[in-house]
């Protein structure tokens, strides 16, 4: 008896890709069988009205006579000298086999599976990534020193190195997406840092376990477009760039920001790799050093995200709002956020365990255009670490706390977040197909 049970069980959970099939299957089973009878009883609808006494009109006979096609049909439908008899013969005809052939369109041809969420319990969140305040950077760096004294060094901990590291791949904080804008010839990156579940303030509940996903609501989100292949921007000014490194040491960079001449609103950066190392605050190096530079900017959108439970990823980016560029950057705050991550001498860290060095030894990688995805993807999320980290929801603001929610932050941080759990189902598709994420 149990093992019938848990048989009918698992007959009755078909996957969705298989109820798909059974159902297209058993719909052109259905038309055939029920075009087949249709034309059956019409066919004997009409040869019991053509065996009365009185017999039966010619049009009227014609209108029910499987032999007549449908443009037939149709005429006999709008003749001005049939009776109404006749014609109502004929459009039965029409809306009989017309019934046949629309309800597999209706139903089959413009469906598509949706993910809903089947939410259990909601509570009140501060989520998102905001707008980055240069401002935070002082005051963040100073109660770093507070609370580790003794170090005669700006302290760079270990957990800022491998956050910035691979920020923009770390599927806890960010999520590709496309480009709000890409010309041809470019290669482009775009990623949507939300922050997902782990940026949530307070921590998530641990009841409702049979409940895998968070899903929180118009996120203040940062998405950050990258484009490699612009040649129109250069280092002008020569505070544009700032050089890293130790005397006595081979490894060495020179890292260059400024706003962009060719894309308004932009930032061009690059890393140059001094081969040689660094003499006099000069960076030593071939006549032409490896190099990684990018043209990027920053928007601002706000967008419904899905979070597992178990690890904090992001599952799905729904909803979202268009893309709205930020050009007002504090590039001086900028410098001095990078400054703190690049200057391993300042924080008291050998070179060869430095970011620097990572830089340094892939001169080979940079090289090609295939190898040179990696350090690109690197940069990329050093460049949006700042952003990240700086804004009114991450402790870069120091009045943050990780358990309770705070007041006076921006109000579109303040939303709420649903334990739910996630189930496919089929849905008519009634405006046709539409671009998601």
């Amino acid at each position: 008896m149990t093992s019938l049970r848990s048989n009918t069980k698992n007959l009755l959970h078909i996957d969705i890709s298989n109820t798909l099939t059974i159902l297209r299957l058993l719909e052109g089973v259905l038309s055939v069988y029920t075009s087949a009878v249709m034309l059956r009883a019409c066919e004997l609808l009409q040869w019991s009205l053509s065996s009365r006494r009185d017999g039966v009109d010619a049009l009227r006979l014609l209108g029910l006579s499987p032999t007549t096609g449908i443009l037939g049909k149709i005429g006999l439908t709008f003749s001005k000298h049939a009776s109404w008899k006749d014609r109502l013969a004929a459009s039965t005809r029409i809306g009989l086999s017309s019934a046949v052939w629309i309800s597999g369109v209706v139903l089959f041809a413009r469906t598509q599976l949706k993910v809903v969420y089947d939410s259990v319990s909601t509570y009140n969140v501060t989520a998102g990534v905001g707008q980055f305040n240069g401002s935070y950077i002082p005051e963040y760096l100073q109660q770093y020193q507070q609370t580790n004294t003794g170090y005669e060094f700006v302290v760079l901990p270990y957990s800022t190195v491998v956050t910035a590291s691979n920020l923009v791949v770390n599927p806890m904080h960010a999520t590709a997406i496309d480009p709000a804008t890409c010309e041809g010839g470019m290669v482009c990156n775009a990623y949507l840092i939300s922050g997902g579940l782990i940026m949530t303030t307070p921590w998530p509940p641990t009841n409702y376990p049979l409940y895998p996903v968070v899903t929180i609501p118009g996120v203040p989100s940062l998405q950050v477009d990258f484009v490699r292949g612009i040649h129109n921007d250069t280092f002008i000014d020569s505070t544009d760039c700032q050089v890293f490194g130790q005397q006595g040491f081979l490894i060495g960079i020179k890292f260059c920001l400024a706003r962009s001449q060719s894309a308004v609103g932009s930032l061009f950066a690059g890393i140059f790799v001094c081969t040689q190392g660094i003499v006099g605050n000069e960076c030593w190096t071939e006549p032409k050093p490896p190099e990684v530079t990018t043209t990027f900017s920053i928007h601002r959108r706000l967008a419904s995200v899905t979070t597992a439970r178990s690890n904090f990823s992001i599952l799905s980016i729904d909803e979202i709002t268009d893309p709205m560029q930020d050009t007002d950057l504090d590039v001086e705050g900028l410098k001095n956020a990078f400054a703190w991550l690049f200057n391993f001498s300042a924080a008291g860290i050998p070179a060869p365990a430095s970011i620097a060095q990572y830089f340094w030894t892939v001169q080979d990688q940079l090289e090609s255009e295939y190898w040179s995805i990696e350090p690109y993807q690197t940069f990329h999320s050093i460049l949006a670490f700042p952003f990240w980290l700086f804004n009114p929801n991450n402790f870069g603001n120091v009045q943050l706390e990780a358990r309770n929610i705070v007041a006076g932050l921006p109000p579109e941080f303040y939303t709420n977040a649903s334990i739910g759990a996630p189930y496919e189902k089929i849905v008519v598709d009634r405006y046709g197909p539409t671009a998601s994420l």
